[in-house]
């Protein structure tokens, strides 16, 4: 791709950079030609020093696991002669054929957080490296209490003084899919991860946190919060000594937010300029941009760190719920599985008139939800094909199994939507023939719910979206995407509901709930959803 001539000698000690310059972003530089790649480069961290770069590349023929290979931690020295050495896989024992992120380096650049990817369990963490002779060794895991991610991403950042580590990740208590959490750092290591709460974290995704040297300010990257494209940064500020207590995100503008996904801030050069990652103008694939502001970046005098105890917190039950999902087999040969049915937008348990269903093949067992939780027992001789869960005031959720009770999961969490005016619903089982907006006749169910719901509620207007995942053309997916956002919206007016009640929009690939990465999460960004508009 082409690229802009490096910029000067003093700036290249510090910066990283990336695609072209947008005309109209005078400030926005690109780095040095040996820095980005036709490849998918992301999560820069610049050491305290300014000497040493790290970042993320993905498919590269030099990673652990070939062009296959999703996320390698890449490196780059900085020289006398102000230029950058040519990139390179980090020495020693950190990277594998996994997906390997680099999730926070301490201020002396030889302590190194990274994702677990080598249990051989399957299970998700945080480990950490250190740097010994030039090599970086064998990640240890770090023991966390309740630690828990249901994604297949996650990113972070570790605090200049090394006391607090604030993860992206789908965890307990999330608002929607990876939501941002803090943990701190005690006499025993860090503790359990805290949501930063609902004015940070929105229904959709929140990823690659910053927080700068004040310890007050935090930049993030969101789809959620409205902006430009797929993801834009943002930034908040604590509002007193604790971090559930935020200013309302502020979009950082076109400066730096552009059509495409923004991500990866870090202040550099003590605020003069910004790096970030940023997929304009480069076929979708993220390249290292460095941003000089007109006048230095003016932090907030340095915020102590009050560490937080016990903040893994439910709510309020006249019944008490297990903090680990639990599963038991009794002697009487039933299997208990952990039911947590919430209200997706607060996280609060639903007390009142939850059903849950658990259907099998030849019957149906309807079991009342009190206090939304519970430890259902289920006959391990049958197969269970489908869980259904209604609750009034919300959309209910269907679930499909399809597997003996013997090798269900241990729990599930049914987050479902309630339904007033911003609620956005997805539609399950809403199919299409590939690259078409032909319908298949499988989703006439689903859609024959949302007919029966707006026909109780004869004011109410919806919208409804269609959405793709990254691949191929951009235009070409937003034409698809409002293709298949018509059809489902002529289907409802066909069925009586009347034609100023539904409106239809595509939105292409810029508002994905997962990770384009691989086909088991790209899947889940190829979707329709409505939206009320008004009751």
């Amino acid at each position: 791709m082409k690229l802009l001539q490096p910029f000067g000698v003093a700036l290249a000690a510090f910066c990283m950079g990336g695609t072209p310059a947008m005309a109209q972003h005078i400030s926005q530089k690109s780095f040095d030609q040996t820095i980005n790649s036709p490849h998918d480069d992301r999560s820069p961290v610049l050491s305290q020093d300014g000497k040493t770069l790290f970042f993320v590349r993905a498919s590269d023929p030099q990673n652990v696991g070939g062009k296959k290979d999703h996320g390698d931690i890449w490196t780059a020295k900085h020289q006398q002669n102000g230029s950058w050495s040519a990139p390179a896989p980090l020495s020693g024992a950190v990277n594998n054929d996994q997906v390997n992120e680099i999730l926070g380096l301490s201020a002396d650049g030889k302590t190194m957080f990274v994702n677990d990817a080598y249990r051989q369990d399957g299970r998700t963490g945080i480990a950490v490296s250190q740097l010994k002779n030039g090599q970086w060794g064998k990640p240890e895991a770090v023991k966390l209490p309740y630690f828990k991610n249901a994604s297949t991403m996650i990113s972070g950042c570790l605090s200049e003084d090394g006391r607090v580590l604030i993860l992206s990740m789908d965890s307990f208590n999330s608002r929607g899919a990876e939501d941002l959490y803090v943990l701190f750092k005690g006499k025993n290591g860090f503790g359990d991860p805290k949501n930063l709460g609902s004015t940070i974290n929105s229904r959709f995704q929140e990823i690659t946190p910053y927080l700068a040297s004040d310890n007050k300010t935090l930049y993030f990257a969101s789809n959620g919060h409205g902006g430009a494209g797929s993801f834009d940064l943002f930034k908040a500020e604590r509002l007193d000594d604790s971090f559930s207590n935020w200013s309302a995100p502020e979009n950082l503008g076109t400066d730096f937010n552009t059509n495409g996904k923004e991500s990866g801030f870090q202040l550099i050069t003590g605020g003069k300029q910004a790096l970030y990652v940023s997929t304009q103008d480069s076929n979708g694939y993220g390249d290292i941009k460095v941003f000089t502001f007109p006048e230095p970046q003016q932090l907030a005098e340095k915020q102590e760190i009050k560490v937080e105890e016990n903040t893994i917190t439910e709510a309020p039950l006249a019944a008490p719920i297990a903090k680990k999902p639990s599963v038991d087999t009794l002697q009487s040969g039933r299997r208990y599985l952990q039911i947590w049915v919430v209200d997706a937008q607060t996280n609060d348990f639903l007390k009142e008139g939850v059903e849950l269903q658990a259907v099998f093949a030849d019957s149906t067992a309807v079991i009342p939800m009190d206090f939304g939780q519970g430890s259902v027992p289920l006959p391990n001789a049958q197969k269970l094909k489908e869980w259904k869960v209604k609750a009034k005031g919300y959309w209910g959720e269907e679930r499909e199994i399809n597997l003996p009770v013997t090798e269900l999961a241990e729990a599930y969490r049914f987050k479902l939507e309630p339904l007033k005016v911003g609620a956005n619903i997805r539609l399950s089982n809403i199919l299409f023939k590939r690259g078409t907006a032909e319908r298949l006749v499988a989703g006439d169910q689903e859609l024959n719910k949302v007919v029966a719901f707006l026909k109780e509620n004869p004011s109410m207007v919806i919208e409804v979206s269609g959405h793709t995942d990254n691949r191929g053309n951009s235009d070409a997916n937003r034409k698809l995407s409002l293709s298949r956002a018509e059809n489902v919206r002529d289907y409802l007016i066909e069925q009586g509901i009347k034609k100023n009640r539904v409106k239809a929009k595509g939105y292409g690939s810029t508002k994905p709930i997962a990770s384009n990465l691989k086909e088991a999460t790209r899947k889940l960004n190829r979707r329709v959803e409505f939206t009320i508009l008004s009751e």
